[in-house]
C-alpha cells in the first residue's frame, strides 16, 4: 500500500487512475475484517484523482510551490476537506 502512495501523490492524471485500480484491487482483496480500513485508502485515492482530474495538479501545494492559484482553485481550498 505504501508503494502505491507515491502515484496517489503525483500531479499527473494518469498516476492518479493508476492509483485508484490499484486500491481497488488491494480493496477487493481484503480479508473482511480488513475491508473498511482499505474502502478508506480507496475513497482517498480516488479524492486526490478527482482534485487532478479537476485541476490537473494538487491547489494546497501552489503557496509553497510559488505557482499562483485560479479563482476557481482558491474558492476550492476554502472548502472543508480541500487540503490533504
Amino acid at each position: 500500500m505504501f508503494v502505491y502512495l507515491v502515484l496517489e501523490h503525483a500531479e499527473d492524471l494518469a498516476l492518479q487512475d493508476q492509483a485508484v485500480q490499484l486500491f481497488h484491487a488491494l480493496h477487493e482483496q481484503a480479508a473482511p475484517a480488513e475491508r473498511a480500513l482499505f474502502a478508506g485508502y480507496l475513497d482517498y485515492a480516488e479524492r486526490h484523482q478527482q482534485v487532478i482530474a479537476r485541476f490537473a495538479r494538487f491547489p494546497h501545494r501552489n503557496q509553497i510551490l510559488g505557482r499562483p492559484s485560479s479563482a476557481e482553485e482558491s474558492a476550492f481550498l476554502l472548502e472543508p476537506g480541500s487540503r490533504f
